[in-house]
């Protein structure tokens, strides 16, 4: 069970690491609050959340998941950072961790069961 939060918590990591060269570009332009970097562990949080609680497919297959949901946490945070913030919308932030919070659940809802 350990290697598996060990494994969570490096692909958080990594998700961080992916984000940080457009924050330091988009910092350039605007500031950028480094809340933005948070949206991955939100993501993988509320996926491991949903996931305990039974909602969703239930496979240790289903793990699948969560790398998705990291990667997706990159593609937001790089749409808030130069789409979102160039054309000054507001709470940028707060739309990026929503946006993130739906791909969990439609994630978790609509993924098929993946046979082992």
């Amino acid at each position: 069970m350990s290697l598996i939060i060990i494994a969570f918590i490096v692909l958080v990591l990594i998700s961080i690491i992916l984000m940080l060269p457009g924050w330091y570009a988009a910092r350039i332009k605007l500031p950028q609050s480094p809340a933005i970097l948070g949206v991955s562990l939100a993501g993988v949080s509320l996926w491991i959340l949903i996931a305990s609680l039974g909602i969703g497919p239930q496979s240790l297959s289903n793990l699948i998941e969560t790398p998705i949901v990291a990667a997706a946490a990159v593609i937001v945070a790089y749409i808030k950072m130069f789409l979102l913030e160039s054309k000054k919308v507001k709470h940028a932030v707060l739309i990026s961790y929503g946006a993130i919070i739906i791909i969990v659940m439609a994630l978790r809802l609509f993924m098929p069961l993946i046979p082992e």
